[in-house]
């Protein structure tokens, strides 16, 4: 009884603490277009579902840094460029990344500072995204992942590109060509350092473009990589100018992707994350 009350005036004291921290909305800058509407992403993304403390309770956790303050209002930009310039110029107060592309943009931007950072409750996997017209397509590539899969592959390559050391200085990608074999067009964005990005050259690069070059030899298909900005994604895909793009999934917690076109169909997730950095400016 006593170590139950204990628990419970620390959990109150913790709680008073973060109601009283709340403060003014911070506006975030996120990217458009990321499967979902933007007004759906402003409904049911947790990060817009924070109210003080209850919010925090519910959907997350802060691990360290400040404490989040307020609910949420979102800038949405169609490129990483375009989002960085908005936070460097006082348009937001933070941006959302994932960990791997925050620990990245930290060690690229000596001006950034983190504010913390959250762990959802709703992971975030990334698979590959096609029109349901095309889901023999789907299914060949979804078998392809499965084999990456379980000999290791993926793991490796996420290794290799995005957490060990070789990620500082990534071997270039080469793409199989098979003569007479079909051409499918991926769209990359470059948006995702270390897993998607273009090189001082504007290549893409990263983990994603070497998962495509090892899908592209196991399934003898030759891979044509389509660069475009992040808020073209649905409109090359549905105008059929791109086969696949990178789809991100995002799952509730007992529920099912919300807001996910009846057109498109995903393969099984290869690569996920459930941290959520907040980057903010120095000084703000």
């Amino acid at each position: 009884m006593r170590k139950l009350l204990l628990v419970f005036v620390v959990c109150a004291f913790l709680l008073a603490g973060l109601f009283t921290s709340a403060a003014s909305a911070w506006t975030l800058g996120a990217l458009s277009q990321m499967n979902s509407t933007e007004e759906e992403y402003g409904k049911r993304s947790p990060m817009a579902t924070v109210d003080g403390a209850k919010g925090l309770v519910r959907d997350m956790v802060i691990a360290r840094s400040e404490s989040w303050k307020g609910n949420a209002s979102f800038k949405f930009y169609d490129s990483m460029a375009m989002r960085q310039m908005g936070l460097n110029r006082g348009e937001v107060d933070a941006i959302l990344t994932p960990d791997f592309l925050g620990e990245y943009m930290l060690k690229n931007n000596p001006d950034y500072s983190l504010r913390g950072f959250i762990l959802l409750k709703r992971p975030i996997d990334l698979s590959l995204g096609f029109l349901k017209e095309k889901a023999e397509l789907c299914k060949r590539f979804d078998d392809a992942l499965k084999t990456l899969t379980e000999n290791g592959m993926t793991s490796h390559l996420a290794r290799y590109y995005i957490s060990g050391p070789e990620a500082e200085n990534p071997k270039t990608v080469s793409f199989e060509k098979f003569e007479g074999a079909e051409t499918v067009n991926v769209l990359v964005t470059g948006d995702m350092p270390p897993v998607d990005y273009f090189d001082a050259d504007g290549t893409p690069a990263g983990y994603n473009t070497a998962l495509l070059a090892e899908l592209g030899r196991q399934l003898r298909v030759n891979i044509n990589l389509v660069a475009s900005d992040s808020g073209a994604r649905a409109a090359a895909l549905k105008s059929g100018r791109v086969d696949v793009v990178f789809w991100f999934e995002i799952m509730p917690e007992g529920e099912e992707q919300f807001d996910k076109p009846e057109e498109v169909v995903v393969t099984r997730p290869y690569y996920g994350w459930n941290k959520v950095y907040l980057i903010g400016v120095k000084g703000k």
